[in-house]
């Protein structure tokens, strides 16, 4: 599993009719999805700890889903896991949380691994 499939893609975007937000498709509540909520400022690192956390995962997993910002292509706003029911999000405005939040377990299992990407913790056990 050392090539898995990555699809990239926008889950929000300006349009005609304002913004258009896909954030509420994360994955599948009712199947067991697991979703990670980060918040940080600008700058703090959110995108890149996906970024590592993709590259990291890639040796276990068939398929990741890259979510790239619609206002800066080069950050990610998300990361998708499928073979693991698992995804990550950056949860600043105006990524619109609110619906997540209602459909999904928020855990905050990944916390110690999202820490030793950013290099403020061991590897986690």
């Amino acid at each position: 599993m050392a090539n898995p499939v990555i699809l990239r893609y926008f889950l929000g975007a300006n349009s005609s009719q304002g913004f258009v937000s896909r954030f509420d498709q994360l994955g599948a509540p009712e199947g067991d999805w697991r979703c990670t909520i980060i918040k940080g400022g600008p700058g703090s690192g959110k995108s890149n700890a996906m970024k590592k956390l993709a590259a990291a995962m890639a040796d276990c997993c068939d398929y990741i889903e890259e979510l790239y910002c619609s206002s800066d292509v080069e950050s990610l706003d998300g990361v998708i896991f499928p073979d693991h029911k698992l995804s990550i999000a950056d949860g600043t405005p105006p990524h619109g949380m609110g619906a997540i939040a209602h459909n999904f377990k928020i855990t905050s299992e990944l916390q110690p691994l999202v820490r030793w990407l950013w290099g403020c913790a061991p590897p986690p056990r």
